[in-house]
């Protein structure tokens, strides 16, 4: 047997629940991961809302991940030409004078209720305007506020910002540096010049030098360190490559770069982003901008909310007794769900699932809309002793008109037709949510290949690191395959069209 000579590309991956590697070759051809769960602490001082995590355990685990990738391959260290990194948004840690760690909080951390309602009338138009983003209790200011007046010693020990991604770069190679989709989510990047905005920082009483250097993804900020090799198995010297904030790196991954094309990341939560070749900010403040990872690309963003974790706990909660005859079947329990969901009627015999699907008002965080199910047709269907069937179909029905809702918002706000869509996450893999979603939206629906379509976007910023592509476009050609696209059926759509107009009139009351 001959001695493996392929060439890889690694990323790494910091998500909500899991710390993740993916290594895929430079043709495309061969992919490996793995990837660790974990859960971020709760502090006592930081109640109700707060979370963060030890930056030495988590990175901990990141090596881990890291070693498994290649060890399931076969890579040896010297094969992998170029590593990027990608996160979830909004999270960051504090660096002080010695590079040391002194405060990391993720996406979850929202301590900082009560800072960011008092900056919402004073800065959130201003913020929206410049940053895209309007200010709420997961922005960097609001935290900084709230260290400000509860752990004022953090604050004046701190140094350097860094978005968890960035975090992870400077792990890697020792250099700090801001990329720009991530440095959107801190309320005080300005999206139109591509730089700080110092009047925002100054605004809100934030010292300007904690903020690094920006660098684009693709571009080498560093190499791998001795001590960043010891951990991760990664050769010293190895090409450190900018990546970007997982939503953007999951529609990159997907394949979406050009202005118009659309993705939907089904995961936990449901960012929709459309790619744009010019900045546009909704002035209401009801959707989200920021740059794109490609140059001279920026992203619209909506939300169809937390329809990711409704179906866990639909899951967990009433189809607890099937799961573990699934796992011993070798089958997913959210295939169950769907099959189950399958057997009800479009509509699903009136009931109307209000919980977590969305339309995204970022201006309005706290907002509350109807909320629970609604029982249209509530004599037939408490006359049944098989109703699951018509909760679990409305559950994901709710998921499917959340992400029509928010499409038809980006289609009024950007001027731009939603003519067709990518879809990746968690529920991408779901060939009855995905056909739903194309009868739903009346138009095609694709899907990558590969699952980890985030990870799979940092793999696209590290090619182009490495030279082995030219540009994204060509990296993102050679990488991303996408399967066979669902189309939309007619006269499913109809009678889906029916039951939008009940949930949204339901939804707005």
């Amino acid at each position: 047997m001959g001695v493996n000579k392929a060439r890889y590309l690694m990323a790494l991956d910091f998500g909500t629940g899991a710390g993740r590697c993916v290594v895929i070759s430079v043709d495309g051809k061969e992919h490996y991961s793995a990837y660790h769960e974990w859960a971020f602490d709760a502090p006592r001082n930081a109640q109700p809302g707060g979370f963060s995590f030890d930056p030495g355990k988590f990175w901990q685990v990141l090596g881990q991940v890291s070693r498994e990738a290649m060890q399931k391959g076969g890579i040896r260290a010297e094969q992998v030409v170029a590593v990027s990194t990608t996160s979830l948004r909004e999270g960051f840690v504090l660096l002080d004078a010695a590079g040391e760690e002194i405060w990391a909080v993720p996406n979850r951390d929202a301590r900082a209720f009560m800072e960011s309602i008092e900056l919402h009338p004073k800065l959130g138009q201003q913020m929206n305007d410049v940053s895209g983003h309007w200010i709420n209790p997961i922005m960097a200011p609001a935290r900084l506020l709230w260290l400000k007046r509860h752990d004022p010693g953090v604050l004046e020990r701190a140094r350097t910002l860094l978005m968890i991604n960035d975090w992870m770069l400077y792990r890697l190679c020792g250099e700090k540096a801001c990329e720009p989709s991530n440095a959107a989510e801190t309320c005080v990047y300005d999206i139109c010049r591509n730089e700080w905005s110092a009047e925002l920082i100054e605004a809100c009483g934030m010292p300007r030098e904690i903020f690094p250097a920006i660098v684009r993804g693709g571009e080498v900020l560093g190499r791998v360190t001795a001590e960043a090799a010891a951990v991760t198995g990664l050769a010293v010297g190895t090409p450190v490559v900018v990546g970007g904030a997982d939503t953007q790196c999951g529609v990159l991954g997907s394949g979406v770069l050009e202005a118009g094309e659309t993705a939907v990341i089904a995961g936990t939560s449901t960012p929709i982003q459309m790619a744009l070749d010019k900045p546009i900010i909704d002035k209401q403040g009801r959707t989200w901008s920021g740059p794109h990872i490609p140059r001279r690309r920026w992203v619209l963003e909506s939300n169809a909310g937390l329809s990711g974790s409704t179906q866990r706990w639909f899951r967990d909660s009433f189809f607890g007794a099937d799961m573990a005859n699934a796992k011993n079947a070798g089958r997913d329990a959210y295939e169950l769900m769907a099959e189950e969901a399958e057997r009800s009627p479009i509509g699903s015999a009136g009931v109307v699932c209000l919980l977590g699907g969305a339309l995204f008002n970022a201006s309005r965080p706290f907002e509350r809309h109807l909320e629970g199910f609604v029982l249209t047709n509530y004599s037939a269907t408490i006359a049944e002793t098989d109703s699951r069937r018509h909760f679990a179909r409305s559950i994901l029905e709710s998921h499917a008109f959340a992400v029509r809702a928010n499409c038809e918002q980006l289609q009024a706000i950007s001027g731009r037709a939603v003519d067709r869509v990518t879809v990746c996450g968690g529920w991408s893999g779901s060939d009855y949510w995905t056909q739903m979603l194309a009868d739903c939206l009346g138009v095609p629906v694709e899907r990558p290949a590969v699952a980890e379509a985030t990870s799979a976007g940092a793999i696209v910023c590290a090619g182009v690191g490495a030279g082995e592509y030219g540009d994204m476009s060509e990296a993102v050609q050679a990488l991303v395959v996408k399967r066979a696209p669902l189309e939309p059926d007619v006269t499913n759509g109809a009678a889906y069209d029916q039951a939008y107009k009940l949930w949204r009139s339901l939804y707005a009351s």
